[in-house]
Formats: structure tokens, sequence, C-alpha cells
């Protein structure tokens, strides 16, 4: 018992050392690409340095776009409660097989002095290495959303959206769901897959009346543009 939990504070406290947002990429990468800019957050009490690189994800049936990812800096450092700038270009330069591509961004933190010397005399050293897994894809490619079993719940302060949600589509994507002008959540479905809706609700306070018009619009989550409007 003692020592689960001890690994379940070592667990807790390296999580702590990396916040880095947004988590994903999902932009085209054929010919010019795509560009993103990430944010790297020290949420820990100490100055760290962290190095950036790039790798294959070994685990993906995607194809790897690792050789195309370009990045800046190549290392950081952060004060505590400070934030730093990962600016990410993919770009084939050319045309490549259409579908999903996968790499990693890794963000590892270094040593420094001052950490050495506290860390000899507290017997207790933790460096951290994220690897998040990136994905871009190529080609004229979307998803597709196929809803069945909607079913919209009103009670006096929560509306409720019930149903499933597949992609039938060739690549992922996230999206918002709004009932006409409520924002329930967003979701991110890979292609082939499928969600239950469940989750997805509006929890208003006192006097609220909600339209007659009632509608599920579906926005792209990266564009912001509306890709669905269905009627309940």
């Amino acid at each position: 018992m003692k020592i689960l939990f001890l690994f379940f504070i070592i667990f807790k406290f390296s999580l702590s050392y990396i916040n880095i947002h947004p988590t994903f990429f999902d932009k085209p990468i054929d010919f010019e690409g795509s560009y993103q800019e990430f944010t790297l957050f020290n949420q820990s009490s100490d100055t760290v340095l962290y190095r950036i690189y790039c790798e294959s994800y070994k685990d993906s049936s995607n194809k790897d776009m690792s050789k195309w990812v370009n990045f800046y800096p190549r290392s950081i450092t952060l004060a505590p409660g400070e934030s730093g700038k990962i600016q990410v270009n993919i770009a084939s330069n050319s045309k490549i097989k259409p579908g999903e591509y996968s790499a990693v961004l890794g963000v590892r933190e270094l040593p420094l002095y001052e950490k050495v010397i506290k860390e000899k005399f507290s017997g207790l050293g933790i460096l951290t290495d994220l690897k998040l897994v990136i994905n871009g894809y190529a080609g004229n490619i979307s998803p597709k959303l196929v809803f069945s079993n909607l079913n919209l719940e009103i009670n006096p302060n929560k509306i409720s959206l019930n149903g499933i949600v597949e992609n039938r589509g060739e690549r992922r994507g996230k999206f918002e769901f709004y009932i006409d002008d409520y924002f329930l959540g967003n979701l991110r479905i890979h292609s082939k897959e499928s969600l239950n809706l469940k989750d997805l609700e509006f929890t208003y306070t006192g006097n609220h009346k909600l339209k007659s018009k009632k509608n599920l619009i579906i926005v792209d989550y990266i564009t912001k543009k509306t890709v669905g409007k269905i009627k309940l």
C-alpha cells in the first residue's frame, strides 16, 4: 500500500511539470502544409529547462510525417508560472498519398544546476518526458458525421442531448455542438469511430425558457465554420 501511494504521489508530481495547449494539430500537411503554435506552461515551483524534439509515432496505423515537422525553439527555459511558445510547421512541399499522418512532438525536461543540488539533498529526482501525438492529413479528405437515435431532454435547469454520432469519413475531426444558441460541448472523433452524445449538455440557472425552435448545430472546432444543422 505504501509503495502504491508513493507511486501515485510521484506520478501526480511529474504530471504537474508539463502543461501544453492545444493538444492536437489536425491540419493539412501536403504542399505548403500548415502552421500552429503550442503554448507550454511551467506549473511547477522551479525554473525548468525543456528540450523540444520530434520522432515517429510507432504505434500508429497512420503514415509517418515526422520528417516534415519543423519547429522552433529547440529548447526553452521557463520560470515558475511562465509560459512560452513552440512554433510548429509541417509541410511535405509536394503531393503525397492521401490519408492521415502522425508524429510525436516531445517535450523533455532537462536538469538545471540549482535543481540538481536541491534533489541531491532531498533524494528525489524526477525528469518528465511528454510525448504528444499530433496528426495531420493529405488530400481532399474530411470527416463525415452520421447521427442516430437523437433525443433532446429538457429539464428545469438543463438541456441534454442523447444519441450516437459516427464518423464515416477518412479523417478525424473536432466539433462544437449547439442547440440553437446553447453550447453543449465539443467532441473529437476519429475516422470510423462511434461516440455516445450523453455528456453533451447545457446547464442554466434562473427563469430561463428554451426557444421553441430546436436545432442541433455542428461547428468545426478549428475553422469555426458550421458544418451541419439538424432539426430536432
